[in-house]
């Protein structure tokens, strides 16, 4: 099915997303940045969107479910960028990775109530493999970076979380309204996270303080911003689209689980991340459970 190949483009634009969000990561401090460069981000996606939109003449197509569905995931992405950029900075890439990967459990549980998608026991055992594969990669954070804060839990927490509800989100999308076209979706959550931000972030400009901070922002973490943000409109495009074929509990374990070996492979090569024989342990038990939950 055309449907599986999203998923390779996906994963290939996962790839992008790990470089560039290490790279940001650290180019970013207080929160009127976070807001500044979020809301960049997020208005560039949903201008794309809109072009895209017009294209297919599509604006008949929004609807009061699809901004209700829409306004969900702009929600769970605002609290993402927050939660994965700020968690790099004190945990492994893989570790974030991985965080945010196990939010797939929420969508996998929420089909079998929600768009009847039951899920094999076999299936169940795969996921319960991934969280064994994140205790040992928490172990590798620690072993790395000489400490694990209860924020940084917290951060991968809130990651997990709002993962999880993008995932729900596109997937509410994808089954509910089947006939509308997925550049509404990615048009409307987008959009609504970024003008969200950008009305946060404007009031903090009458400070002399904030606007000096704004100022002293590189320039190429804006290039990264333009480059993070076409990724990620094609993984919201592609992954809405393959969810009208693909069931949950495959689709976001080979999406999410993907990424997380992505996730170490990047970290390993471009950024000295030296995998070690837990991260690799964790790693293949990782690839273990994809297997066993896209083979039974």
């Amino acid at each position: 099915m055309v449907e599986y190949s999203y998923l390779v483009i996906i994963l290939i634009m996962k790839f992008v997303q790990k470089i560039l969000n290490k790279k940001t990561s650290n180019m970013l401090e207080g929160q009127t940045a976070y807001l500044c460069y979020g809301s960049y981000r997020y208005i560039l996606s949903g201008l794309m969107a809109f072009v895209l939109m017009l294209i297919a003449n599509s604006f008949g197509q929004i609807s009061l479910p699809a901004v209700l569905i829409s306004a969900l995931g702009a929600a769970a992405l605002t609290i993402s960028l927050y939660c994965s950029l700020e968690a790099m900075k004190n945990g492994a890439i893989v570790l974030v990775s991985l965080a945010s990967s196990a939010g797939l459990l929420i969508p996998c549980i929420c089909g079998i109530f929600m768009f009847d998608e039951p899920m094999s026991p076999w299936q169940f055992i795969g996921i319960g493999l991934l969280l064994i594969s994140a205790y040992l990669l928490i172990g590798y954070s620690k072993e790395l970076n000489g400490s694990f804060t209860p924020k940084t839990m917290l951060l991968l927490l809130g990651g997990m979380l709002s993962n999880g509800s993008i995932m729900v989100a596109q997937k509410m999308f994808s089954k509910y309204l089947p006939d509308t076209n997925v550049s509404v979706f990615s048009f409307l959550s987008f959009g609504i996270a970024g003008i969200c931000m950008l009305l946060l972030f404007l009031p903090k400009l009458r400070s002399s303080k904030e606007k000096e901070k704004i100022k002293n922002l590189p320039l190429s973490l804006f290039g990264y911003g333009a480059i993070l943000s076409v990724a990620l409109l094609i993984i919201n495009q592609l992954a809405t689209l393959a969810g009208r074929v693909i069931p949950s509990a495959i689709m976001f374990p080979i999406n999410d689980g993907g990424g997380t070996i992505i996730a170490a492979l990047t970290a390993s090569i471009f950024f000295k991340e030296k995998l070690t024989a837990r991260s690799i342990s964790g790693l293949l038990l990782g690839i273990a459970a994809l297997i066993v939950i896209n083979l039974f």
